[in-house]
């Protein structure tokens, strides 16, 4: 199976706020990366404010960067000018 760090940045990246607290509550890693990216950015960058904001208050690392030097306020940034772009619109 996969390990609780690759579950919470699924469940960070399509919104699952109840999925991503299961997870902290069994140490999972509010700051974890797989493929360089953190539940954080992987929130941010789909547009999930509130789980931003639960993994932030849960001691996730804001100043944490990707591979491109990227924090999850830029990834934030970048996918929410996309989305404007495409004409979509995000939570």
């Amino acid at each position: 199976g996969k390990s609780l760090d690759a579950l919470m940045i699924e469940f960070a990246g399509s919104g699952n706020l109840q999925g991503v607290k299961y997870c902290l509550r069994n140490k999972a890693n509010p700051s974890g990366q797989g493929s360089g990216w953190s539940p954080m950015m992987w929130a941010a960058h789909r547009g999930h404010k509130h789980v931003v904001r639960y993994l932030y208050e849960a001691k996730g690392d804001i100043e944490s960067t990707n591979r491109d030097g990227e924090t999850a306020l830029i990834v934030a940034t970048r996918g929410s000018s996309a989305s404007r772009r495409n004409g979509s619109r995000q939570n």
